[in-house]
């Protein structure tokens, strides 16, 4: 939507400039000609007005990002990662672009990590999420960062439901772990996340 209001705001931008050329530097303006150029300028002004309300609309920019059909909360269990096993995630709509954040739960249920993505990349071809994103472990503030893979399934009733993918940590050994998500609630998140903060704090 915002490149088409941009391309027709070029094209009358454009027009208005032949227009204006034509008659300021060559011959005399006329009524008829004074009309068009008016209402070339006035145009003008407001697609420019629209296309700049769209370009900051939260809710417009949301509305046409791929990546809202994977919105909401997500469980994931990791293979072979038997210090943080389990975690949850949400990929949600924030400022003006989706993140894919969430924690990394060990496995006496403390918390054991958080990340928020650097940068997200939507296939919706392919439905593939592919990401960086910078961690913090909990036990010592140390800072890692890593990218990964998320290949989304859907359901029998045609929503996304599962996902299969990996991630790697780039701490001071290089890791890779398998991941397969399911969609949950949003209490369910807010319950798991709740709990193993009170774990860690007690």
């Amino acid at each position: 939507m915002r490149q088409s209001i941009a391309a027709v705001y070029g094209a009358l931008i454009s027009l208005l400039i032949a227009i204006a050329h034509d008659q300021l530097f060559t011959k005399t303006l006329e009524w008829p000609i004074s009309a068009a150029l008016t209402g070339a300028v006035g145009i003008g002004a407001l697609l420019l007005v629209t296309y700049e309300l769209i370009g900051g609309s939260r809710a417009v920019s949301r509305r046409f990002s791929p990546l809202r059909k994977i919105e909401g909360a997500w469980k994931i269990d990791l293979t072979n990662n038997e210090n943080r096993p389990t975690s949850v995630c949400k990929i949600e709509f924030a400022h003006t672009d989706h993140v894919y954040k969430g924690y990394g739960i060990n496995c006496d249920g403390t918390l054991g990590s958080e990340w928020s993505s650097r940068d997200i990349h939507y296939d919706e071809d392919q439905e593939e999420l592919s990401f960086t994103a910078d961690a913090t472990l909990v036990k010592n503030g140390k800072r890692v960062r890593n990218y990964g893979y998320i290949k989304f399934y859907k359901n029998a009733n045609g929503k996304f439901e599962y996902g299969d993918g990996y991630f790697v940590d780039m701490g001071d050994e290089l890791t890779q772990t398998h991941m397969t998500l399911t969609k949950i609630k949003n209490d369910e998140f807010d319950k798991l996340v709740k709990d193993s903060f009170s774990k860690t704090t007690s």
